[in-house]
């Protein structure tokens, strides 16, 4: 029996050896395989909260438009442009819609603001690029942003031309605090190290992580030409429909990767950015 049993031992003592190794070598297997994985993950992660946020940032912005175009369509069908009527409606719609001003400016170079800003004498509607852009589309016209020199917020103003028929009677427009959109580009959930930010289509960066690329009353916005050695750019301009990637050092030395989704309201960008 000793001998049967030697044996019996030692088969038994090879197989666990066996199971032993196997498992270290799918542990070692899974372990590359999870690693990959996990970065991948990551990455998707960061692509989708880009895309996301995008659309997000879509919904807002078609929120102010379309009320924008309802307005104009409410002042175009009471057709009153009398100053007591259109001051009193727009006054109210910016009491409904907090942190938005309102005001109409008609072909007649007046100017008709629901905040009761007064223009100056010398004020001219028809020359001013909310105008010009408004009368020459029938969609609502996004301006590019603008830093505001009294407070350093950056505004954008939506424009739309009130038309009877073929004739652009005036355009109503609205000044919108991007702030919102600034706030969730901020407070995008990321992990370590990774963080937001948000370009307009001019590739000014409206707001970065980086305090020294953010847009300022007196040296105005950091262009992406300027920083990253313009690399950032190339990921901006090459032709793909899915969201943009690319490997750079940024700014704090850290090698991260960059992605890229396009917001489809306006032709602005947003980015996150990830080690």
């Amino acid at each position: 029996g000793g001998i049967y049993m030697k044996i019996k031992t030692r088969i038994i003592l090879f197989t666990c050896i066996l199971c032993i190794l196997s498992v270290f070598l799918v542990s070692l297997v899974n372990y590359n395989f999870t690693a990959k994985e996990l970065l991948n993950e990551i990455e998707k992660n960061a692509r989708n909260t880009a895309k996301i946020t995008a659309r997000e940032m879509d919904k807002w912005l078609s929120i102010q438009k379309n009320s924008l175009k309802e307005m104009g369509d409410t002042l175009i069908y009471n057709d009153e442009f009398k100053h007591d009527y259109v001051y009193g409606y727009l006054s109210s719609q910016g009491r409904i819609n907090e942190g938005n001003g309102y005001y109409v400016g008609l072909a007649n170079e007046t100017l008709i603001s629901g905040t009761g800003w007064i223009a100056p004498d010398d004020y001219k509607t028809t020359e001013k690029d909310w105008y010009i852009e408004a009368q020459n589309s029938d969609d609502v016209v996004v301006s590019s942003p603008y830093i505001d020199a009294r407070t350093g917020d950056v505004i954008i103003t939506i424009s739309k031309a009130l038309k009877k028929g073929d004739e652009v009677i005036g355009v109503v427009a609205s000044d919108i605090f991007v702030d919102h959109l600034v706030e969730i580009v901020s407070n995008l959930e990321l992990g370590e190290n990774s963080y937001g930010f948000l370009i307009d289509g001019q590739g000014n960066i409206i707001t970065h992580k980086n305090e020294e690329f953010n847009p300022d009353s007196e040296k105005g916005y950091a262009n992406i030409d300027e920083i990253l050695n313009g690399e950032l750019k190339d990921i901006i301009e090459t032709d793909q429909d899915t969201t943009k990637s690319k490997q750079l050092k940024d700014y704090d030395k850290v090698d991260r990767i960059f992605f890229i989704e396009d917001m489809n309201e306006t032709n602005w960008k947003i980015g996150v950015a990830i080690p």
